[in-house]
């Protein structure tokens, strides 16, 4: 397989983008990354030129370019002497904490330059929630925001929203554990955890029942009964035992993860709560430590690839919980050239067969929310519920 890709690209920094650094991106995917997989049968790579770069692998590949469209396809410039990733894109990074992220206009982009010479993003956790913030807007001036907060009729915004295509959701570890060979504590928690009630309960942004993980498809799930799941309960191997749920902060997680302790603790159930940063909740053994993982799984445009993420990506979790049999599957459906309504129903029968047996619980999707001012302009939302700041515009004579 060879890409050729036209001259005159140039990274942040001013160096040209060739071969090298293509080759180089897709390398840097060892074993320890969580994208590893979509390289894992590389056989060799070769830059035939200096805008050519050949691919071969040891097996069939047919996805390749799927993944290589993804994140983990992302072509980057290594410099030892900068924490920012540098890129080929049309905003350059310029400013990058734990409050704030700032982007320039790269005026040697290849394609259209953004209309916008900057763009900063501000980083309120506290406000994922829907809490009340008007004194923060008005002193602040912000002039863009992604979630309806609480006063948002004080503010003269526009709107546009979407569903989310992917969804929260808890798995339950299927290699070791509690859960992993006791169908009726299983069952239990899918019972007593109901998306109805959580959506009531916690508000926010969190919108609808996700019926399996990507918003497509026919429900996999039966409807939660909680006098089932004490007669399921009644029937299990638990007896008292601390369940361990591990989760990171942020995106709504501490009060996901809260309430599920609380309703877990309403029937009897004991629930240890492990909320960390994302990249220290990476470096752990999740599939020893974990009985419950809570997370995202982002939607994606291309649903064959989103699937695939799903099941070998280790950062989305999953992977740590899924058994060896269905990964296995995933697999050699990864190597075939099928069809793409064929390979898609393959892989949501692996989804159906991990929902069913209630390894699987997909919680609920968020409503996707971009509120901007009437001199904003060309404001659309995408698969991941982002807006693409490249096609944004400010019209002049704004108050």
């Amino acid at each position: 397989m060879d890409f050729l890709f036209a001259e005159k690209h140039f990274f942040h920094n001013g160096q040209p983008c060739t071969a090298v650094e293509v080759g180089a991106s897709f390398l840097r995917h060892t074993e320890k990354s969580p994208y590893y997989w979509g390289i894992q049968h590389l056989h060799r790579l070769s830059a035939l030129s200096p805008y050519t770069v050949e691919f071969c692998f040891s097996k069939p590949t047919p996805h390749f370019l799927a993944f290589a469209a993804s994140l983990g396809g992302a072509i980057v410039y290594k410099d030892e002497m900068t924490s920012f990733p540098i890129g080929t894109g049309p905003f350059s990074l310029s400013d990058h904490s734990s409050k704030r992220l700032r982007l320039q206009a790269f005026p040697r982009y290849f394609s259209t330059r953004p209309h916008l010479d900057a763009v900063t993003m501000y980083i309120f956790p506290a406000l994922y929630d829907n809490e009340p913030e008007t004194a923060f807007l008005a002193a602040n001036q912000l002039n863009f925001y992604h979630y309806p907060y609480v006063e948002k009729e004080e503010h003269h915004f526009q709107q546009q929203h979407s569903m989310d295509i992917g969804c929260k959701l808890l798995s339950l570890n299927k290699k070791h554990g509690l859960c992993a060979n006791d169908t009726r504590l299983r069952e239990a928690l899918f019972h007593f955890l109901d998306p109805h009630s959580m959506i009531q309960d916690i508000g926010g942004t969190r919108s609808i029942l996700a019926d399996r993980v990507f918003a497509q498809g026919q429900s996999v799930l039966t409807t939660r009964n909680r006098l089932k799941g004490q007669a399921s309960l009644l029937k299990s191997n638990y007896h008292g035992e601390e369940l361990q749920l591990y989760s990171y902060t942020g995106a709504g997680n501490e009060r996901d993860a809260g309430w599920i302790e609380q309703t877990l603790k309403a029937e009897g159930i004991s629930v240890r709560l492990h909320l960390l940063p994302y990249h220290e909740l990476q470096q752990l053994d999740l599939e020893q430590k974990a009985d419950l993982l809570l997370g995202e799984q982002l939607g994606y445009d291309d649903k064959v690839y989103g699937y695939f993420s799903l099941f070998f990506d280790r950062h989305r979790f999953l992977y740590s919980h899924v058994g060896t049999d269905d990964l296995e599957k995933a697999k050699r459906l990864w190597h075939q050239e099928l069809k793409t309504e064929t390979l898609l129903a393959s892989l949501q029968t692996i989804e159906t067969s991990l929902c069913q047996a209630h390894y699987l619980l997909p919680l609920y999707r968020l409503k996707q929310f971009a509120l901007y001012p009437e001199y904003v302009k060309n404001v659309a939302l995408n698969a991941y519920g982002w807006v693409d700041y490249t096609t944004i515009w400010l019209k002049r004579g704004k108050s």
